[in-house]
C-alpha cells in the first residue's frame, strides 16, 4: 500500500514539475525576450510588436514579416520596408550585393525606413558573415603556406651546429638597437585591399557619414525637433547623428543642431535614415506615442514589410515548412495511415486464430514434406530423360569403394543407365531403375557368397 502511495505521489510531482516548466516556457516565448531587440515578434518594451499589430488592425494596410535574404524580397511598388534596430556599423561598410538590393527596392517604387539601434558610445564596423568567413579562410591558408615554407628551413638549421655565442649576442644587440617599423606588413595591406574592393562605404554610395557625439551622457535627457519647425518634439536616446550630407538629402529632425532623421528620393522610391529606433518600440508607444511622426516616416503606402532577417531571424524551410506552405497536410496524413497499416500487416495476421489449436495459437501445417520439395527442385533443374543417369552418377560417387569387387556389375548397370538416357524415344526411368536394381542385387549376392567362403 505504501509503495502505491509513493508511486502516485511521484507521478503527481512529475506532472506538476512538467506543467510548471511548460508554463514558464510559454510565458518566455509570449513576451519574446529570447528574440533580438526591436523585433516585431517581441511584446516586451524592447520589441516592436505593438506597432506591427496597430498597423495590422487598421485594415487598410497590408502588414507582413520577412525572414528570407533580401535578394528574394519582392515588395510591390509603393511598399515600405522597415529595418528596425539595425547596428550602424553594418552600413558604414557594406557589400556590393547589399547596396544593390537596397537600390532595387527604391528604384522599383519602394520606400526604405532604416532605424539604427540606439547607442551611447562608439560603434564598431561590422563585417558580413560571409566576408568574415572568406577572410578567415584566406588567413588560415596563408598561415599554413607560411608554415610549410618555414618547416624545411628549420629542419636544415637543426641538422647544422648551433650558432656561436658571440654571433647570438651581437644579433641580440642589433635587434635591440633597430627601431620598430610602423608600417603595416604587406599581408595586412593586401587584406585591406581585398576588403575595400568588396565593400562600399555609405559615404561613397549614399553621400553621408554616420558619427557619434562624444559628449553624449546617459544622465541627460535629449530632445529632437523638426527642422522645418512644424511637428512634435520627441525625446532622443542615441548618440548617433549624420554629417557631411550631400545635396539630395533633406533633414527632417535635428538634435542639438545635428541631423538625426534624414530623407532622400531615389528614382520613384525613397529612403529614410534614423539614428534611433526607440519610437518604434512598445515602450515608446505606451509612454510617448508619436503617431504623427511614425505615419510621416512610413509614408502614404498600402503595404508595410517588417524585415526580420537583418536581426538574425531567418526562416529555413525544411520538409515540414514546405508542407505547411503548399498545404500538403492531407498527403502527410495519408502517408502516416499507410505506414501504420504496413506495420500492422507485418505484425499481426488477418487470418482468424484456430480455436482447436493448443493455447488458442495458430498452427501452420503444410501438406508438402521435404520429399516433395526435393522432387520440385529436381523437376526444375533435371529433365526426365537425364534423371536416371544423374541418379546413377550420384549413387556411384557414394559407393566408390565397391567398384573394385563389383566391377562387372557396375559396368553393366552403367551401360543400362547410359542406354536409357541416350534412347531416341521418351525415356522410362522407372524401367531403367528396376533393371539396374536387379543387376546390383545379383552383384550383392555374389559378394556375400564370396565373403562367407
Amino acid at each position: 500500500m505504501k509503495d502505491k502511495a509513493r508511486l502516485i505521489m511521484l507521478i503527481v510531482l512529475a506532472a506538476a514539475f512538467g506543467f510548471g516548466l511548460l508554463h514558464l516556457l510559454t510565458l518566455r516565448f509570449q513576451t519574446g525576450d529570447v528574440l533580438p531587440v526591436y523585433s516585431s515578434l517581441r511584446s516586451d518594451p524592447l520589441g516592436a510588436k505593438a506597432w506591427h499589430d496597430s498597423l495590422d488592425h487598421l485594415g487598410t494596410v497590408k502588414v507582413s514579416r520577412y525572414y528570407q535574404p533580401l535578394d528574394r524580397l519582392e515588395a510591390s511598388p509603393g511598399a515600405t520596408v522597415l529595418f528596425l534596430g539595425l547596428p550602424a556599423g553594418r552600413l558604414i561598410w557594406a557589400g556590393r550585393d547589399l547596396w544593390k538590393e537596397l537600390d532595387r527596392i527604391m528604384t522599383s517604387g519602394g520606400r526604405l525606413v532604416i532605424a539604427f539601434r540606439p547607442t551611447a558610445g562608439k560603434f564598431e564596423i561590422e563585417a558580413p558573415e560571409d566576408e568574415k568567413a572568406d577572410e578567415a579562410k584566406k588567413d588560415e591558408d596563408a598561415t599554413g603556406k607560411k608554415d610549410r615554407l618555414e618547416k624545411p628551413e628549420k629542419e636544415q638549421s637543426s641538422r647544422k651546429d648551433g650558432p656561436s655565442p658571440d654571433r647570438t649576442e651581437s644579433a641580440d644587440r642589433n635587434k635591440a638597437r633597430k627601431p620598430e617599423s610602423k608600417k603595416k606588413p604587406p599581408g595586412d595591406l593586401a587584406k585591406l585591399g581585398r576588403t575595400l574592393r568588396k565593400w562600399i562605404s555609405i559615404e561613397r554610395h549614399w553621400g553621408l557619414k554616420i558619427a557619434h557625439d562624444p559628449k553624449w551622457s546617459l544622465k541627460k535627457k535629449y530632445q529632437a525637433g523638426p527642422a522645418s519647425g512644424h511637428g512634435p518634439v520627441v525625446s532622443w536616446h542615441s548618440s548617433l547623428y549624420f554629417e557631411d550630407l550631400s545635396k539630395p538629402w533633406r533633414v527632417l529632425y535635428r538634435r542639438d543642431g545635428r541631423p538625426v532623421i534624414i530623407e532622400r528620393r531615389f528614382g520613384s522610391g525613397s529612403v529614410v535614415l534614423m539614428s534611433d529606433s526607440y519610437h518604434f518600440s512598445n515602450e515608446a508607444l505606451r509612454a510617448e506615442p508619436r503617431a504623427e511622426l511614425l505615419s510621416r516616416l512610413i509614408g502614404p503606402v498600402t503595404e508595410v514589410v517588417f524585415d526580420e532577417a537583418h536581426l538574425g531571424l531567418q526562416e529555413d524551410l525544411g520538409v515540414a515548412g514546405l508542407g505547411r506552405k503548399y498545404g500538403l497536410h492531407g498527403l502527410l496524413a495519408g502517408l502516416l495511415v499507410l505506414a501504420v497499416l504496413f506495420i500492422w500487416k507485418n505484425s499481426f495476421s488477418l487470418v482468424p486464430a484456430d480455436d482447436d489449436a493448443p493455447g488458442g495459437r495458430m498452427v501452420y501445417a503444410s501438406p508438402r514434406d521435404y520429399t516433395a520439395g526435393l522432387v520440385s527442385l529436381l523437376r526444375r533443374n533435371v529433365s526426365s530423360r537425364e534423371i536416371l543417369e544423374v541418379c546413377w552418377r550420384e549413387w556411384k560417387a557414394a559407393q566408390e569403394s565397391l567398384r573394385r569387387d563389383w566391377g562387372p556389375y557396375i559396368n553393366r548397370a552403367e551401360a543400362v543407365a547410359g542406354r536409357k538416357s541416350r534412347a531416341g524415344g521418351p525415356a522410362d526411368p522407372v524401367e531403367g531403375y528396376l533393371e539396374i536394381h536387379q543387376i546390383l542385387s545379383e552383384g550383392k549376392k555374389t559378394w556375400n557368397r564370396a565373403r562367407t567362403t
